[in-house]
């Protein structure tokens, strides 16, 4: 995107090296508009003539989905929770972490389809799928989540806990 003579122009690279790269008007602006890109969501605000913010999609490919942020337990001792967060590059239509023991089993899955937010707050209470206290020992997790214009789920962040004791519930 860019502003020249009055006009905020978008160059789409989108077909990547060897593809076509085409240049289209996007909006008339006045001279020296304020503007700004929103490189996660693919929306463009800008001011008009009469001063007022205008916000209008751009039709080109978005960004994989993507982690911003985030923060994940590596141990559970103390409170017996394993407790992450994370902030998504958009709102996920859904989003699932699953939990394995050392020998690549599956212990226990947490998922949401809220899709309100792109912020994620996972918190596994240390227990198996059927409410057993899960054993000491190392547990991988694998955060995926699915964009809002997918079917598709992404691999976004894995990493290992510990779980240190199991504590009475």
């Amino acid at each position: 995107m860019r502003e020249a003579d009055g006009k905020l122009l978008l160059t789409d690279f989108h077909r990547g090296a060897g593809g076509a790269v085409t240049t289209r008007e996007f909006a008339t602006v006045p001279a020296g508009a304020k503007w700004a890109v929103d490189k996660f969501g693919g929306d463009v605000a800008f001011t008009d003539a009469e001063g007022a913010i205008r916000i209008r999609p751009v039709n080109v490919p978005r960004s994989p989905i993507a982690v911003v942020e985030g923060v994940a337990d590596t141990t559970t001792a103390g409170d017996a929770a394993w407790n992450a967060r994370w902030q998504l590059s958009c709102p996920p239509a859904s989003w699932t972490v699953t939990v394995k023991n050392a020998t690549g089993a599956t212990v226990r899955t947490l998922t949401s389809a809220d899709g309100s937010g792109a912020q994620i707050e996972a918190v596994w209470d240390t227990e198996d799928t059927t409410g057993k206290p899960a054993p000491a020992g190392s547990y991988t997790w694998t955060l995926t989540a699915t964009p809002p214009d997918s079917t598709t789920p992404a691999v976004l962040r894995t990493g290992r806990t510990t779980v240190s004791t199991t504590a009475p519930r």
